[in-house]
């Protein structure tokens, strides 16, 4: 059941989403080279590396608009289409739904409601969890660090923002480097609950507020993998 909502959820958003000319009909120019699945490392911050590499890659080439402060399940498909659809990768498409724990940087904890769509490669993984080896991908992580809205559009309250232009449009790599790179910026990291005013940003624990976006560590009760079909090419 709570598969088949999923995909629900995924056509309702894609279709109210970005819509692109296909995964391998909107380059600028030749489709781009990247990594085969098959060369890609067996050590995980080697293999992160490598599938960033990949990414940037097609955001050089890709005449779309491929990142976001919002709209995580129609990004994520988009970049699964890419991937999976044009270059034979095997990423998975993940879903974190439910109330979970983050702590607080204050010490205390606090109960959160989260959804929130994304990509994972767990080849490293089998059917282990935890799974330090996980690699993470996130095309609106944008949307948890305050002023995100900025890189897209927005131009109200946006002053500061500049030290996020330097920042990757797409967030990438194990769940120690996601934890790490949430950690440089406690002052900005904000969660958004349906119905619960959130706190102000700065107010949760950057790694376990990662923990949460992502459902792992003590929030994996709250992840489902879903091993979405593509259109035949």
């Amino acid at each position: 059941m709570k598969i088949v909502l999923a995909l629900t959820l995924v056509l309702l958003c894609f279709l109210a989403g970005p819509v692109r000319a296909g995964a391998d009909g909107n380059f600028r120019g030749a489709v781009p080279a990247v990594p085969a699945w098959e060369s890609l490392p067996a050590e995980p911050a080697a293999r992160a590396a490598a599938l960033r590499r990949a990414v940037e890659t097609v955001l050089a080439a890709e005449a779309g608009q491929l990142s976001a402060a919002s709209d995580c399940a129609a990004f994520s498909q988009i970049w699964l289409e890419i991937l999976n659809g044009s270059f034979g990768y095997k990423l998975i498409y993940a879903e974190t739904a439910g109330m979970g724990t983050v702590a607080l940087a204050a010490g205390a904890t606090a109960r959160r409601d989260k959804t929130h769509y994304f990509l994972v490669d767990r080849t490293l993984c089998g059917a282990a969890e935890p799974c330090d080896a996980e690699i993470i991908i996130d095309p609106t992580y944008m949307q948890f660090l305050e002023q995100g809205e900025c890189l897209y559009g927005e131009t109200e309250g946006c002053a500061g923002a500049e030290v996020l232009r330097g920042l990757p449009r797409v967030l990438m790599g194990t769940r120690a480097e996601i934890k790490a790179f949430y950690s440089a910026f406690p002052e900005r990291v904000r969660l958004y609950s349906a119905g619960v005013p959130d706190l102000p940003d700065g107010s949760y624990d950057p790694a376990s507020a990662a923990s949460l976006i992502y459902s792992f560590e003590f929030n994996s009760g709250l992840r489902s993998n879903i091993e979405l079909l593509l259109p035949a090419r």
